[in-house]
């Protein structure tokens, strides 16, 4: 039996399933001197930073959108839509929407992506909240890829 993986499909994977996947191949963590391949962003689904990704992320930020960012750390990558405008008191709903598309700006700027399709936060639909004549959005989820949390949280811990 023979398994195949090319380049691409392996940057698919999660970041914790290549350095798996390296081990059980006999590379340990990976050659010395020899870095994964970076992840390829994917339509609709969050872009998984690094820690050094999301050092270099937060640094570049300012205040609010800090703070906006460790809420995704200190809930474990899910936060409600009315705690991200709770962040400076705004009733606008188009403050989260302003924050994400800053995001993906940044993001894209940071890990290269000419095809603009990396997005650092999504929205969870199935948790959306509606107000009764399901014409205004009450509140939601938005929500980071795993490795995206984590990294946020060691940023945000070593601070």
């Amino acid at each position: 039996m023979q398994i195949v993986i090319d380049a691409k499909d392996f940057r698919r994977l999660s970041g914790g399933t290549q350095q798996e996947l390296m081990a059980l191949l006999g590379f340990g963590a990976g050659p010395a001197g020899v870095a994964l391949p970076a992840p390829e962003p994917r339509w609709r689904e969050p872009y998984p930073l690094s820690r050094d990704q999301a050092e270099r992320l937060v640094a570049s930020l300012p205040g609010k959108a800090q703070r906006r960012l460790e809420l995704f750390a200190a809930r474990g990558g899910r936060v409600k839509m009315l705690d991200l405008m709770a962040v400076d008191d705004s009733k606008d709903l188009r403050t989260t929407t302003r924050f994400v598309r800053d995001m993906a700006t940044r993001l894209r700027r940071l890990v290269e992506d000419p095809e603009k399709k990396a997005q650092l936060i999504q929205w969870d639909f199935d948790a959306t909240r509606w107000d009764k004549s399901k014409q205004t959005i009450v509140d939601g989820i938005y929500y980071v890829a795993p490795e995206t949390s984590e990294s946020l949280r060691a940023v945000f811990g070593s601070r």
